[in-house]
């Protein structure tokens, strides 16, 4: 337990004091006439621009979204990008290639603004782009990016007059690291006991609707496919009964995400399917999680990493039940692609 509570509270201890710079970030550039919000990463970063561009487009009538990978936005060089649009590029290390190259290419073939989100100061982002927000290393980078850009997001739109929850999400966002915490060692036996049954699976399904759909895929792909090499399908809750549940016998893990979000419904209807013709469902429902020091306002909008953190120790528990740790990669980063 000590060392989940460390993980959480140290691990996201920068990115804790990089809130208030991305708060007064984002209440700036309410001020300067921004129509258009562009955001752009790879793999788990764009993943967390997605849940949080779910809330912008809900709440926002002034400010259009575009989630983009930076290769794709390469090659397929989008009209929309003017003076009035803020570019939001998200990187781990802050040296990810596509994510570098995509930050030289807007600079020289665009009038657009950009800040760049990265775990250090001195990446190479930072050097390119005219502001730089870091929120240093550690363990859980995929919250601490979602922690960033929810200030930067939420002080906008509360500034623009377009939501009254920005002093809910910033307290929300404080207590965070610790209801993540809490999620996971609350989730810690039932998550061993899936992992001892499962241990064998070699495929899964994951899903999950709206803002937690995002937090579902980076378990699914970015964990369980990437690190334990484990075949799934993974979609969104609202694409389940257009082909997926076909596939469904019985005999296939199926990893479920219910959020408080205005998607829930999807997400339960599923539920309600696989209680009826599926043996084997791990659901994570964020209604069995305390979420201590998380307003309810603000409850909807961080269930997904309170999901995140609960679902992240099944993923612990069967790598270490299947003798391949999470660090394990065929090509990432061993040869060029």
């Amino acid at each position: 337990m000590k060392e989940i509570l460390e993980k959480y509270i140290h691990g996201l201890r920068g990115a804790g004091e990089a809130l208030a710079e991305a708060s007064q970030f984002g209440e700036k550039k309410a001020t300067q006439d921004i129509n258009r919000l562009c955001l752009i990463g790879c793999g788990a970063p764009n993943r967390v621009m997605a849940s949080v561009k779910y809330w912008v487009d809900r709440y926002s009538a002034s400010i259009e979204t575009h989630l983009y990978y930076p290769a794709e936005f390469i090659y397929q060089e989008p009209v929309k990008m003017d003076d009035r649009t803020l570019v939001v590029l998200i990187s781990e290390t802050g040296s990810t290639p596509e994510v570098v190259e995509t930050a030289r290419f807007i600079r020289r073939h665009y009038p657009c603004q950009i800040v760049s989100v990265s775990a250090r100061a001195d990446a190479p982002l930072a050097s390119i782009t005219s502001t730089h927000i870091s929120y240093g290393e550690g363990r859980v980078g995929f919250e601490a990016k979602f922690m960033v850009l929810m200030a930067l997001v939420s002080a906008m739109l509360q500034a623009r007059g377009e939501w009254n929850l920005h002093g809910d999400i910033m307290m929300g966002l404080g207590a965070l690291p610790g209801a993540m915490a809490d999620a996971e060692i609350n989730a810690r036996e039932e998550n061993e006991d899936w992992a001892k049954k499962y241990r064998g699976e070699e495929f899964y399904f994951v899903t999950a609707s709206g803002p937690c759909y995002p937090v579902a895929y980076s378990l699914g792909v970015c964990i369980l496919m990437e690190a334990l090499w484990v075949k799934m399908f993974e979609g969104e809750a609202a694409e389940f009964f257009h082909g997926p549940f076909e596939a469904l016998d019985g005999t296939i893990p199926v990893i479920l995400f219910l959020g408080e979000d205005p998607s829930r419904p999807l997400a339960e209807r599923v539920n309600k399917f696989l209680s009826r013709k599926n043996k084997k469902t791990l659901l994570y429902d964020s209604r069995n999680y305390a979420m201590e020091g998380i307003p309810s306002p603000a409850r909807p909008l961080l269930a997904p990493y309170v999901l995140g953190a609960a679902s992240f120790g099944f993923a612990e528990a069967l790598s270490r039940l299947r003798g391949q740790p999470l660090s394990t990669r065929r090509y990432m980063g061993k040869m060029d692609y």
